[in-house]
């Protein structure tokens, strides 16, 4: 059976929103627009069937969000602390250059004529 997971990316966009305090400070640091963050937390909103955020006024999260966000903080910096943790590694199990020269090789790139 597998989990049920809400999306990736909503919950990197609802991260990046509540720590910044702002859909545009978020869209900055990420390098995106307002109205894609804005979206991406309204699709994460819909799925989970609650608002995170309170958009009456300046931004603030709903009691919701405030009970969420700590869960997602958490399982973020999991990924991320694992995702280091296997790059790092070398000749015993995953080596990043490998993969990296493999996936190039196996992708195709333009020319330039």
């Amino acid at each position: 059976m597998g989990l049920d997971l809400p999306p990736f990316n909503g919950l990197r966009l609802f991260e990046a929103a509540a720590r910044c305090g702002s859909f545009k400070r978020a869209a900055q640091e990420l390098n995106l627009t307002s109205g894609a963050i804005s979206h991406g937390i309204k699709s994460l909103e819909d799925w989970l069937g609650v608002e995170l955020f309170d958009r009456s006024r300046e931004l603030a999260l709903t009691p919701a969000g405030q009970h969420y966000l700590p869960y997602v903080k958490e399982a973020l910096s999991m990924i991320a602390k694992g995702t280091s943790e296997i790059l790092a590694r070398s000749g015993n199990g995953y080596d990043a250059a490998a993969a990296a020269v493999g996936f190039i090789a196996q992708t195709e790139l333009p020319s330039n004529r």
